[in-house]
């Protein structure tokens, strides 16, 4: 923590990256591998956010991250890329572009398929 009552490390972590000019924050979480439209522990049907904007975890009080640090980001354009921490390597993976996480960003939101989703072929039919 930061040793301040009610102020979490996301703030800070937010400032200190404005400071330094970093071009994202990593910000590894415990126990959740990104953000979800709602809670995966008790609904089985939530899916998880590839990108979600940052006016849509504010609006839809996702609570991924202290709001305040989210609105800080968001008038300063630095992404803030959500992972689990209890998982080693997501940092080298997520740098190497691969899909894990949730990226809080200007872009829109998306959400990831379903594992049943990615393996449905798609094909067009011809109207008669």
């Amino acid at each position: 923590g930061t040793g301040n009552p009610y102020v979490t490390t996301d703030y800070p972590a937010v400032q200190r990256a404005l400071e330094l000019r970093a071009d994202a924050i990593l910000a590894a979480k415990n126990g959740t591998d990104g953000i979800y439209t709602s809670d995966p522990r008790h609904n089985p049907d939530a899916q998880r956010y590839r990108n979600v904007e940052y006016n849509s975890v504010i609006r839809r009080n996702l609570r991924a991250l202290d709001q305040s640090a989210v609105l800080l980001a968001r008038d300063h354009e630095l992404p803030i890329h959500v992972f689990n921490f209890d998982e080693p390597g997501l940092m080298y993976r997520i740098c190497d572009g691969e899909d894990v996480g949730t990226l809080i960003s200007s872009a829109p939101d998306e959400l990831v398929e379903t594992e049943r989703e990615q393996h449905t072929m798609r094909v067009a039919v011809p109207a008669d």
